[in-house]
């Protein structure tokens, strides 16, 4: 197993600077595993600090408004190259989830398994792969037996892990969906929050501050319009797209209508690997943010977090408020170059600044245009 599982303790985001000394990586969370029982944080549009000097954490990277994460479930090897000319086009990752295995097994049909050769040239061109376990229910019974000399549940989960990290040499597998057929009844969220930072199940909604990243589930097309109704549970929320095989026409027209929804609001919409949307989610979700100093030409800010940093380094979006004199900026943590922008919103200015908490003080500094 990658990790045990860890007990449940109280989160909090501050999402505005406090005083006092920040917090410290003490508890490395390897994920959030319960089912949170009411919201993680207050919901609200997007921040906009109003004093300079003053900062928060973004809710979704770059600020966008809300989060979409296309995925393709069965390998379903044949319609890469289609799915690999939507994504360069939409600029928008794709999150594969691989039955591991068959992958390479000379009696699969490799149309649909693919190869490994396949899944690491996918990899390379900055999508991801993940877990949709071992066998997918190969040999069951309608009635749900498992076929004679079937290893159990914990090595779907645990095996599929190890084939494919051994199969994409230096890779690492982070999440998985789980599957559904004659076997979905067997599914044990506790073990699999011990093997995975996310899981993806069925459909339903995943609201921004109450996201079940054990139970993450996938968004029917008729609820993209509430991501941006300030009424509804999902506003702000976590679109997850679930497809398969798209050579059927109909299914491909089906998946189309979410890839045209995506485009036509690309502007709005942080278009994410399911993996780094997880992340980024359970980072926010313990994230500790203060600024420590704030003087006009210099900011020093503290960003932590309670995961473990071995899986979650994924860059934080945290919005400053500058004096309007900035008209330019250079952000550094631990002396290193860290990515930021200015924008400029009702007349103020601000900085976006992507931070990965636990990696030291980041430091703001006013510079020549």
């Amino acid at each position: 197993m990658r990790n045990p599982r860890f007990v449940s303790v109280s989160l909090s985001l501050l999402l505005m600077p406090f005083t006092g000394q920040a917090a410290t990586n003490t508890l490395q969370r390897f994920n959030l595993p319960d089912k949170p029982d009411k919201p993680r944080f207050e919901l609200h549009d997007r921040d906009w600090p109003a004093t300079n000097g003053c900062a928060s954490v973004c809710l979704w990277k770059d600020d966008a408004f809300a989060a979409f994460s296309m995925t393709v479930d069965d390998n379903c090897a044949m319609d890469v190259p289609w799915w690999l000319e939507q994504s360069k086009v939409l600029k928008l990752p794709i999150t594969w989830f691989l039955v591991s295995g068959g992958i390479d097994d000379p009696k699969a049909y490799k149309g649909m398994t693919g190869t490994w050769a396949l899944w690491k040239s996918v990899v390379d061109l900055g999508n991801a792969v993940e877990s949709h376990t071992v066998t997918h229910w190969g040999g069951f019974k309608p009635d749900g037996t498992p076929p004679e000399g079937w290893k159990g549940i914990e090595w779907e989960y645990s095996d599929s892990i190890k084939q494919i990290d051994a199969g994409i040499s230096g890779y690492k597998v982070y999440c998985m969906a789980y599957p559904g057929g004659p076997g979905q009844k067997l599914h044990d969220r506790n073990l699999a929050a011990r093997d995975y930072l996310a899981c993806r199940t069925a459909n339903g909604i995943n609201p921004a501050n109450q996201i079940d990243y054990p139970y993450v589930c996938y968004t029917a097309l008729a609820d993209l319009d509430n991501l941006f109704d300030p009424k509804h549970k999902f506003y702000r929320g976590w679109a997850v797209i679930l497809s398969h095989y798209v050579g059927n026409e109909k299914f491909k027209t089906d998946i189309v209508q979410y890839l045209d929804y995506f485009k036509g609001h690309a502007s709005d919409l942080w278009g994410g690997l399911f993996r780094d949307v997880a992340r980024y989610g359970q980072e926010r979700d313990t994230a500790h943010l203060e600024v420590r100093q704030a003087p006009p030409n210099k900011i020093i800010l503290s960003l932590t977090d309670e995961m473990d940093d071995r899986f979650y380094d994924f860059p934080l979006t945290v919005k400053i408020r500058l004096d309007p004199s900035w008209k330019a900026m250079k952000a550094t943590q631990r002396s290193e170059s860290i990515e930021g922008k200015l924008v400029e919103h009702a007349g103020a200015t601000y900085a976006l600044v992507q931070i990965v908490p636990d990696r030291g003080e980041v430091t703001l500094e006013k510079a020549p245009k």
